[in-house]
């Protein structure tokens, strides 16, 4: 644990030196020294600047800290600011801010982020005792992986939409990094990742209010790479899923309630050929073709350069 010596001034943690600025009260040591640490055996007064390790550290945070705030809970805060590196300035740090509320990747189960915003820097805290004490080590890396997406996210809003070459491989990052934030940014309400053993064909599900009031279902499957009238397989493939898609309801965990989708959207990284969608309209349910739409990376493109720097 933490021991303090007075003469001369010293703290030591597991019996290991650590830097001590200006008193015994503000002092900084790696996260792993630590240890196991409960967050109820941190103590009452102390203010640490804590090193986190490379791996974690978040885009532009210039630092990190622990500390018991008002609650005498102790919290987790990250700092991002005017020092050297990004969101300089007042208006960016401003725009950053505004964007890491609008961001819809800070939800853990107990809904215990904090977001504040002062002239040149914004501060992300989390209390980690707000279910119950537990250790401290994992508890701050669960933290950052969760502020990770976050910061990534908020970042990306405020960058112009560029294309990466993993898009036409790699489904989930693709799903993830382009496809949900599009159609949140599109204005569509409830939009969450669906992909799993219980997806039954929707990838993606969200929703809107339509002119009359009514709540409007739809969802999208997402393939990475090309969609052509020669790949035979995924054809058949896609054509079960839209099958699955309309016929079977969308159930919620631990939902009484279930609901059908008005319509899909088959989304592509690549490019869909004009004869892959032939063949698909020839073999639906003609009752369907109005209500399954295709999008190609030449249509997501095109809409992401007037979406993107929505918030």
């Amino acid at each position: 644990m933490f021991r303090f010596e007075h003469d001369p001034p010293a703290v030591y943690l597991f019996d290991a030196p650590v830097v001590l600025h200006d008193h015994t009260h503000d002092v900084e040591y790696p996260l792993q020294l630590l240890g196991r640490m409960r967050s109820d055996h941190y103590p009452e007064y102390l203010h640490s600047n804590v090193i986190i390790p490379d791996s974690l550290r978040l885009n532009g945070a210039i630092n990190y800290s622990l500390f018991r705030g008002d609650s005498k809970n102790l919290l987790f805060s990250a700092s991002f600011g005017s020092a050297d590196g990004l969101w300089q300035s007042e208006i960016a740090i401003g725009a950053f801010y505004q964007a890491l509320v609008d961001s819809q990747s800070i939800n853990p189960p107990n809904n215990s982020t904090s977001i504040e915003f002062d002239n040149y820097f914004v501060d992300m805290s989390i209390d980690l005792e707000a279910d119950h004490a537990q250790e401290i080590v994992p508890a701050v890396i669960a933290t950052l992986q969760l502020w990770r997406r976050a910061v990534e996210q908020a970042a990306c809003s405020l960058r112009r939409f560029q294309w990466k070459s993993e898009y036409e491989t790699n489904e989930q990052l693709f799903t993830k990094n382009v496809v949900i934030p599009l159609l949140q940014k599109a204005g569509y309400d409830h939009v969450r990742y669906n992909h799993g053993i219980s997806e039954r064909g929707k990838d993606v599900l969200f929703s809107e209010i339509d002119k009359f009031g009514r709540i409007r279902h739809c969802a999208a499957q997402v393939k990475a790479g090309d969609l052509s009238q020669s790949n035979a397989t995924l054809l058949n493939a896609l054509l079960n899923q839209i099958d699955d898609a309309f016929s079977l309801p969308v159930r919620g965990p631990g939902q009484n309630e279930q609901y059908y989708i008005a319509d899909l959207y088959i989304v592509v990284s690549g490019k869909i050929t004009s004869e892959a969608i032939e063949r698909l309209n020839g073999k639906l349910d003609r009752r369907l073709i109005g209500s399954v739409h295709f999008f190609d990376r030449s249509h997501i493109e095109s809409l992401a350069g007037s979406l993107w720097q929505r918030r």
